[in-house]
């Protein structure tokens, strides 16, 4: 039953050449090749950060406490009247940030103490800690990671895995294949703010949530096709899991026109297709955040292939033939021989749906969900 992908000659001939931005902000010294844009875009557009009056962000400047408590009063909507004093000596009602340390303190971000220290900066330990009591982190034990830096008597060994779990912060892989977290290394303001963009951005859910529903039949449009996706059965794939495999026949002549395959038993989701979206896996690691990367090298000059993909996106709105979906993962594919040829494509993937829809490297919908129907 298993249908193994194979590449295509019609594949191969749709490569186009493409300059690759990785995202883009307002921010004039944020290019869209910083390796963090795409998340700084992200809080940017929410409204959550807002840069300096030149029209910068100073990403390598390190983060003052003060600047916490304003960002996370906007990315938590927190209320800023009705507050406890927090009684901090060095942040007096008159202090420029009060009202947002107060709404933090109240929230309960904030521990009693007598000094705040505005103006000191914080480390990912600190980062952690914060983030886990704002977001309410939940434990992933598949996705722990053991770091030889914080100890589990650490105090804040409960916080940086939560973090980890969370695909909020990542560690850094030593020679030796060993991890550490660098729990006192001070953090920048590019650096934070990538962590609370994943944090806000978080997706969660089972694997199962993101494959197609089995009780229905499904309909996709392209520019020159009306397909038929219809569930056929369950395959094992050896090393990638076990599939659900979904073929695809021409609408109209009932012709076999190609098949998707869901994994169903990773902590991730793959997509396979034939020439119909262009032999393509798409990997989700669950929870899903923005700015999640992944990278691959091509190993054959005849063979399209995969080079990197990118989460765009955990939560957006899309309209796709007259029906709008909520909470989308908007992941971008970049794909090619090598980088010189390479070309990109955005995938949409959505709970109980599976891919909903692909653009191609202009923008335009190739391949959309116009309507399912149940068996």
């Amino acid at each position: 039953m298993f249908k193994k992908v194979v590449a295509s000659v019609a594949a191969v001939a749709l490569t186009l050449s493409l300059a690759l931005p990785a995202g883009a902000t307002k921010f004039k010294d944020v290019p869209s090749t910083h390796s963090l844009a795409t998340e700084i875009s992200y809080l940017s557009n929410a409204g959550v950060i807002n840069g300096y009056a030149d029209g910068t962000f100073k990403p390598n400047a390190l983060l003052a406490k003060k600047h916490i408590a304003a960002m996370l009063v906007k990315a938590l909507n927190l209320p800023t009247t009705n507050l406890r004093d927090p009684g901090y000596r060095d942040v007096p009602k008159t202090h420029q940030y009060y009202t947002e340390i107060a709404a933090a303190y109240t929230a309960g971000l904030f521990e009693a103490s007598s000094n705040f220290k505005p103006e000191s900066n914080i480390s990912r330990a600190y980062m952690a800690d914060i983030l886990t009591k704002a977001f309410q982190l939940k434990s992933i034990a598949h996705n722990a990671v053991t770091y030889t830096d914080v100890p589990s008597t650490s105090a804040q060994y409960r916080a940086i895995q939560l973090v980890t779990m969370n695909n909020i912060a990542k560690g850094y892989e030593q020679k030796n294949y060993t991890h550490t977290f660098e729990p006192n290394k001070l953090l920048t303001r590019a650096h934070f703010a990538a962590f609370l963009a994943r944090a806000m951005s978080l997706q969660s859910g089972t694997v199962m949530q993101y494959v197609p529903n089995k009780n229905y039949t499904y309909y996709f449009a392209t520019k020159d096709q009306y397909l038929k996706m219809t569930y056929e059965g369950q395959d094992a794939g050896g090393e990638a899991g076990v599939y659900s495999v979904w073929d695809i026949y021409d609408d109209r002549t009932g012709a076999y026109y190609g098949y998707l395959n869901y994994t169903e038993d990773w902590t991730g989701i793959s997509y396979f297709s034939n020439a119909v979206i262009e032999n393509t896996v798409v990997l989700i690691n669950l929870p899903v955040t923005i700015g999640l990367k992944y990278s691959l090298t091509p190993t054959s000059q005849n063979v399209f292939e995969q080079i990197s993909e990118k989460i765009l996106d955990t939560k957006a709105t899309v309209k796709i033939a007259g029906k709008t979906y909520t909470n989308v993962i908007v992941v971008e594919e970049v794909f090619g021989t090598s980088w010189k040829n390479a070309q990109k494509r955005t995938t949409y993937i959505t709970k109980d749906y599976g891919v909903i829809g692909i653009k191609n490297h202009q923008g335009y919908w190739r391949f959309w969900l116009d309507k399912r129907i149940a068996n």
